[in-house]
C-alpha cells in the first residue's frame, strides 16, 4: 500500500477496546501535570492545540456521507485554560516508504523511526490504514454536538528560540480559542505525531464508538540496513 499508516501506542488493557472500535481522547489538561518521560509524553510549555479560525460563510468543510461540518479554530498553548476543555488522541504518522507490513502482522520501520520511536515501542502498538482513519474521522463527526469542531492534523513543529510569535486575528470573530500561534518545539521533531482532538462542556475524557472494528495489533522490527 503507497500511503502512509498511523501507529497508536496503548497500554496491553486496553488494546482488544480500541481494536473494537472504542477511540479513548484525553483531556488536555492531564497532560499539564505530566513530567516529560512518565508516559512517554512531552512537558513542553509551548505545545498546541489548534482549532481553524474562519469567518462561519468561508469555513473549509470536511465532507462525509451526509456530513459536512466546517472545520473551525485557531491554535492555543496546553498551559492555557482554555485547552482544559479539549481532549485529544495521539498517533505516530508513519510515511510510505518507511515501513514494510510483512506476514503475520510484523511491520519493519526504517532505522530512523524505529530509533525516534524508542519509547512508543515500549507498550503494545496498533496500526491502522488510511482507510481506517477515515473511519474513525467519519464516526466522530457523526458523534460531535452542533458546539464541537474536531481537528486532525501533524503536529508541526519549529524551535521556539528562533521565531517570531505572532498574534492571531482570528479574536475579531469572537472565537473563544483565539490565541497566539504555538507549535512543538524542534527537540520533539522525532515523535511524528499525528493529533486528533476535540472541544468537551467540562474537562473530561471522551470515548467515541465505531460501529466497526478498525486496525491490527502489530509487532515492531528494524529494516535492515
Amino acid at each position: 500500500m503507497k500511503e502512509s499508516i498511523y501507529l497508536k501506542s496503548i497500554d496491553e488493557g486496553y488494546v482488544d477496546s480500541f481494536l473494537s472500535g472504542n477511540i479513548f481522547m484525553k483531556n488536555v489538561k492531564y497532560f499539564h501535570e505530566v513530567e516529560d518521560g512518565d508516559i512517554g509524553g512531552v512537558a513542553d510549555e509551548t505545545e498546541n492545540m489548534a482549532f481553524r479560525i474562519f469567518k462561519e460563510q468561508e469555513a473549509p468543510v470536511w465532507h462525509f456521507p451526509g456530513i459536512s461540518r466546517p472545520l473551525i479554530g485557531e491554535s492555543i498553548s496546553f498551559s492555557n485554560a482554555l485547552t482544559d476543555k479539549v481532549s485529544i488522541c495521539c498517533f505516530a504518522k508513519i510515511p510510505f516508504g518507511q515501513y514494510e507490513l510483512l506476514p503475520n502482522n510484523v511491520l519493519k520501520l526504517s532505522h530512523q523511526y524505529y530509533e525516534d520511536l524508542r519509547e512508543f515501542r515500549k507498550r503494545p502498538c496498533v496500526l491502522l490504514e488510511e482507510k481506517d482513519m477515515e473511519k474513525i474521522i467519519y464516526s466522530i463527526l457523526r458523534q460531535l454536538s452542533p458546539n464541537q469542531r474536531l481537528f486532525h492534523e501533524p503536529v508541526e513543529y519549529y524551535d521556539c528560540s528562533n521565531i517570531t510569535i505572532e498574534r492571531n486575528k482570528a479574536a475579531e470573530y469572537g472565537d473563544p480559542f483565539a490565541y497566539t500561534k504555538y507549535k512543538l518545539k524542534e527537540k520533539y521533531r522525532h515523535e511524528h505525531e499525528y493529533r486528533l482532538a476535540v472541544n468537551t462542556k467540562e474537562p473530561e475524557d471522551v470515548t467515541f464508538s465505531l460501529e466497526n472494528k478498525v486496525g491490527k495489533k502489530v509487532s515492531i522490527v528494524e529494516q535492515s540496513h
